[in-house]
């Protein structure tokens, strides 16, 4: 997924870029907001992925060294 999701934003970014330079089509700031949301999106998952990938698993807690008290 982290590396799909770059990638349709990054079509979303060419589709309306396209259709602004060579179709001549009127693009709206609320387009291009959602468009900004898309890729914020994206780079959120993508980030968020690498973030897990960085991260060492947690150690696994041994009996003899609960907090719990006897």
């Amino acid at each position: 997924m982290s590396f799909v999701w770059p990638l349709t934003a990054l079509g979303f970014v060419l589709t309306t870029i396209a259709a602004k330079c060579w179709l001549h089509e009127e693009v709206s700031l609320l387009r291009w907001g959602g468009v900004l949301l898309i890729v914020l999106g994206a780079g959120l998952i993508t980030y968020s992925e690498k973030v897990l990938e960085a991260k060492p698993p947690a150690p696994l807690a041994s009996p003899s060294t609960s907090s719990v008290k006897q």
